[in-house]
């Protein structure tokens, strides 16, 4: 397998004959969306606690 950086396509070569392909993609900005949440709970509670000081 090999990405095509010109087109940002992913190539790949089989020999000939019937074959079954499987290709599966995960989101990589899970993560990233897990940290932004915890990220705007802990400003709100920040701010509550600051307003009640």
């Amino acid at each position: 397998m090999e990405k095509n950086s010109e087109f940002g396509l992913i190539e790949l070569n089989l020999p000939a004959g019937e074959h079954e392909l499987e290709l599966s993609f995960e989101d990589p900005f899970v993560p990233l969306r897990y940290l932004s949440l915890l990220s705007i709970f802990l400003t709100l509670g920040l701010l509550l606690f600051l307003r009640r000081a």
